[in-house]
């Protein structure tokens, strides 16, 4: 479990038992635990649940066996979480501009009809200034590239001022640059207060420098530091790997 001065979690899960065919579990027996204010990765091969995980913690998706317990924010609520899909996932040819997408964030808070009030705007332009991509307001996101559609969806997530921040894969498929300013970017919303779950498979670029790591593989292997887990022996149950397989970090 990550350390964290407030000794308040954000949320736990135990005992989550999931997956989308009966009798075939994708994740089995998770017990995590996530404080306020922490940035954990979670790390392992493709099908391997991570994002299974994410989508529970969402409720997009309900598990089989086990509970998720949220502590309250500071308003009496329960923790209101922004969720970040793969940006492989979505149809970039779909007829949408930046400032559409991004208000789909707070669609049920944008009053009645299709136009978008002056203070979602305000909201919408404030998000997109911290991200430093207000210029692309009124672009339409099939212009934009990899890394800057990935922080549309940032934006989209939140616009709705979240507790926490989940995000699945963010740095796939961008190069060292824009990988760099995710990081960046996600570092100073997590200093802000911000709790931040983010899956990745990518060990040197991504998981060893982050402050607490979940390594899994179906469930949990090891937790801890990177440091401190991204052992050979870790490494070896999390991808499968024969005793003669390189590590390749």
């Amino acid at each position: 479990m990550a350390t964290d001065n407030n000794n308040a979690n954000e949320l736990e899960l135990k005992e989550i038992t999931s997956g989308y065919t009966y009798n075939h579990p994708v994740i089995e027996g998770i017990n995590m635990r996530v404080p306020k204010g922490s940035f954990i990765g979670i790390l392992g091969p493709s099908g391997s649940g991570k994002t299974t995980i994410l989508k529970t913690i969402a409720g997009l998706h309900k598990p089989w066996h086990g509970t998720i317990e949220f502590n309250r924010n500071k308003k009496g609520g329960k923790s209101i979480i922004g969720y970040v899909p793969q940006i492989q996932s979505v149809d970039w040819t779909f007829p949408v501009t930046v400032r559409e997408v991004v208000s789909m964030g707070i669609w049920n808070d944008s009053g009645v009809g299709p136009w978008i009030s002056k203070t979602a705007n305000e909201r919408i332009r404030y998000v997109l200034h911290n991200l430093e991509i207000d210029e692309y307001l009124t672009r339409h996101i099939s212009e934009l590239s990899g890394g800057e559609q990935q922080r549309v969806f940032h934006a989209r997530a939140l616009i709705r001022f979240p507790d926490m921040l989940l995000l699945d894969e963010p740095t796939s498929g961008v190069d060292y640059s824009t990988r760099e300013t995710i990081l960046g970017v996600l570092k100073k919303l997590n200093e802000d207060g911000i709790t931040i779950i983010l899956t990745t498979h990518d060990i040197s670029g991504i998981a060893k420098r982050l402050p607490w790591l979940v390594c899994m593989n179906k469930r949990i292997i090891s937790e801890g530091p990177p440091i401190e887990i991204l052992t050979n022996e870790n490494l070896l149950e999390t991808y499968g790997l024969a005793d003669n397989e390189p590590i390749g970090w």
